[in-house]
């Protein structure tokens, strides 16, 4: 529930509070499968990219860390360093696998697109999901 930048149009995105039940988003790679959290997903959303945009956005994220402060370039540039020097062997192999395995079970398959645009999709959905299952609830008689 916490804000996140909006780093396409600046400024901050926020969850709605209107909701009735709070929202958690959780980012995994295991999905449904995870025994901790897996039996609590209501809504799983899977971004299906390419793994070398993927890959680009991630090297994005380092690069975009060590703008923001020139000081943390050096660990940073360790950081990223030890990512790719996985990649080949236990990262790549590991995405393909989560691919095969979390994405079938999805119930929601978004492509590249804005952060804005997946928001918007994803609350559209998920409020259809709950209008269906509070319209299929039987209303008790007295």
């Amino acid at each position: 529930g916490e804000p996140v930048p909006d780093r396409e149009r600046g400024g901050t995105l926020r969850l709605s509070r209107r909701a009735a039940r709070p929202v958690i988003v959780l980012d995994t790679l295991l999905g449904r499968a995870h025994p901790g959290t897996g039996a609590q997903i209501d809504h799983l959303v899977w971004l299906d990219l390419p793994l070398d945009v993927a890959l680009a956005r991630k090297l994005r994220s380092f690069t975009g860390a060590a703008r923001r402060d020139p000081t943390a370039a050096p660990g940073l540039l360790e950081a990223l360093d030890a990512y790719l020097g996985r990649y080949d062997a236990l990262l790549h192999p590991t995405y393909a696998l989560q691919r095969e395995r979390v994405r079938p079970a999805a119930d929601q398959i978004l492509g590249a697109g804005t952060l804005a645009a997946h928001l918007d999709a994803v609350q559209s959905a998920i409020q259809s999901t709950l209008h269906a299952t509070l319209t299929a609830v039987p209303t008790p008689t007295a």
